[in-house]
């Protein structure tokens, strides 16, 4: 009886994962027939970028963690939502539409957190981290290890009554891939694929802070074994992680 017990639940299990690769595979698709640009000026064809479904999976527990509606706030060509959606994440606002005049507007989509990978270009990290010190709601925000080493790093990001945040590394450095109507011909470089263009420039991480909704211990609660790396400050981050 034992063994039929066990037979039937690695059966369960072998049908979950099957639907999960399947899930995955039909995230990739959809967004390998881009048509959309940015809707804000970007200087650079590597910002057309989506995030790769990997960082998402390393995301899940600390965004199972705060739960609520999902707001992405810069669109490329449209992946965060089925990449979320696969896993489990259905709630998921973004639009095709310039964040800043959105902001500017007073017309931000309800939500209950920010989950977002920026353009690296000019100045759109300065203000989504000026906007995330304000903003009254927690975010998990993909950029690279270098941000953190930026002198007015910690003033961007705390004050208000907002903690730093954690940084959340992934085991393996993350790769981007560029959809292949958005990449001018003569930046391509890297591996090219039926996904786009492949690129892994610098190492990247997750900066979390939940605050309001999770306490400060909320993300080292979330962490799982064998995932993510979870650090407090940049002395404790992986060496593969840490900034030149």
């Amino acid at each position: 009886m034992k063994r039929a017990r066990d037979d039937g639940a690695a059966a369960a299990a072998a049908k979950t994962k099957k639907k999960r690769r399947k899930k995955k595979k039909k995230a990739a698709d959809s967004w390998t027939q881009p048509t959309a640009r940015h809707a804000f000026a970007v200087t650079q064809t590597s910002d057309h970028a989506e995030t790769p479904v990997n960082a998402y999976e390393d995301l899940a527990p600390f965004l199972r963690a705060v739960g609520g509606r999902v707001y992405d706030p810069y669109y490329c060509a449209g992946a965060v939502k089925a990449h979320l959606g696969a896993l489990g994440f259905e709630n998921v606002r973004n639009d095709r539409a310039d964040f800043y005049e959105t902001l500017r507007r007073g017309a931000l989509p309800p939500h209950d957190v920010v989950v977002t990978n920026p353009p690296y270009s000019g100045d759109h990290v300065h203000r989504l981290l000026d906007f995330c010190r304000t903003h009254d709601r927690p975010y998990l925000l993909l950029m690279p290890n270098y941000v953190a080493a930026k002198p007015d790093f910690l003033a961007r990001v705390s004050g208000n009554e907002r903690p730093p945040p954690v940084y959340v590394c992934p085991r393996k450095r993350y790769c981007y891939w560029t959809p292949k109507a958005m990449r001018a011909k003569d930046k391509m470089q890297g591996h090219v694929s039926a996904l786009g263009h492949r690129t892994s420039p610098f190492a990247s991480f997750w900066y979390v802070e939940l605050s309001p909704r999770c306490d400060a211990g909320a993300v080292r609660r979330a962490a799982t074994a064998g995932g993510p790396h979870v650090c407090a400050t940049l002395a404790e981050l992986p060496a593969a992680c840490r900034p030149d």
